[in-house]
């Protein structure tokens, strides 16, 4: 029989049932012990009573019983139902999840393909961009070099323009100094050339006229050398000078002309890096 619930109203019954039992196989003991001193008719009656309590109690019992059983089918029923209604939600959950299973498989085959295709127009454009970049950093070694030969030449700009002062300085000095000595040379050659001529007695005597025009003459020579050596010399610094300022003035120009250089370098480098910055955005 099935194990009916502690607060099950059949357990109750059959407690009940059980107790009756006991009390008419108590009874009947007793009136067995005792018939001589119980009336039979009362027995009777009272035997009667129990058999129809018995019987009332066995009856409410199967009804009990039969109430279990249907509630047993009904809870199985429920229990089923539940069952299947729980087994049809998961398959529907089950379903629902792969579909999101195969939703996710697709996004993720799409977002591998854009990778792909990103990687590939990344590749794309670093292959065009790499004339770009051997240009642009061929421009930066010739702005490095152009700026390594414009500080050389800046360097040596202070020498040449201390050796022009310089060489107009040693003009000026040698002229004085081509002056002084051609002079001091022609007193010389003068006092000794004329030494001859002044007599002991300078009061008495006087030079004869061939030795003052030969005197005048060799003076004259002197001044001529005097001043040609000096027109030289003044005309070899000039010279100079002029040389050093023409190769100063040549020196200028490549400065300018290589400073327009590196204007025009830095400038392309400009546009280069402009390029390079506005390409991704335009191929994205």
């Amino acid at each position: 029989m099935t194990q009916l619930r502690e607060d099950h109203p059949g357990k109750k019954i059959k407690e009940q049932a059980k107790k009756a039992a006991v009390a008419k196989s108590s009874v009947e003991m007793s009136g067995e012990r005792c018939e001589e001193d119980i009336d039979p008719s009362e027995a009777k009656i009272a035997l009667g009573k129990l058999e129809t309590e018995e019987t009332l109690l066995f009856a409410n019992l199967s009804a009990a019983q039969r109430e279990h059983g249907h509630l047993l089918k009904d809870a199985g029923t429920i229990a089923q139902s539940q069952v299947q209604k729980d087994g049809v939600r998961l398959r529907e959950r089950a379903a629902n999840l792969d579909l999101e299973i195969a939703r996710l498989s697709e996004e993720n085959r799409t977002v591998s393909e854009m990778n792909k295709h990103l990687a590939a127009e990344l590749a794309r454009e670093d292959a065009q961009n790499e004339p770009i970049r051997r240009k642009e950093e061929k421009l930066r070694e010739e702005i490095r070099a152009a700026q390594h030969s414009l500080r050389e030449i800046l360097r040596k700009l202070p020498t040449f323009a201390d050796t022009a002062s310089d060489l107009r300085k040693h003009e000026a000095l040698m002229h004085v100094h081509c002056e002084n000595d051609s002079l001091a040379r022609a007193i010389k050659v003068h006092e000794a050339m004329t030494a001859d001529m002044v007599p002991k007695d300078s009061s008495s005597r006087r030079p004869s006229p061939r030795k003052a025009r030969h005197a005048r003459q060799i003076d004259q020579r002197l001044r001529d050398a005097q001043t040609r050596t000096s027109a030289n010399i003044c005309a070899m610094l000039r010279q100079r000078c002029a040389d050093i300022d023409h190769e100063h003035k040549s020196r200028m120009e490549i400065i300018s002309r290589r400073q327009v250089l590196l204007s025009r370098l830095e400038r392309e480098l400009s546009d280069l890096r402009v390029k390079l910055e506005t390409a991704p955005s335009s191929t994205s």
